[in-house]
């Protein structure tokens, strides 16, 4: 893998926790969807994007729907 891309989804300045769980979203994508380097650098910024706006919203971007029986 291209050091240069590499640094790119890790980013400059993270805790080695987000880091590392970066790193583990970019071998999932790979090893799991076949996704080549280029696509997952797409999605992982679109992803970051997405993020960053829920943040920001103050949403977690998850809904809870209660069924009655």
């Amino acid at each position: 893998m291209d050091d240069q891309l590499l640094a790119t989804w890790v980013g400059d300045g993270e805790t080695e926790e987000v880091a590392l769980w970066r790193l583990r979203r970019v071998r999932r994508l790979r090893r799991q969807l076949g996704l080549d380097y280029e696509a997952i650098e797409i999605i992982v910024r679109l992803l970051d994007r997405v993020e960053r706006l829920q943040a920001l919203s103050g949403t977690s971007g998850m809904a809870l729907r209660i069924l009655e029986d």
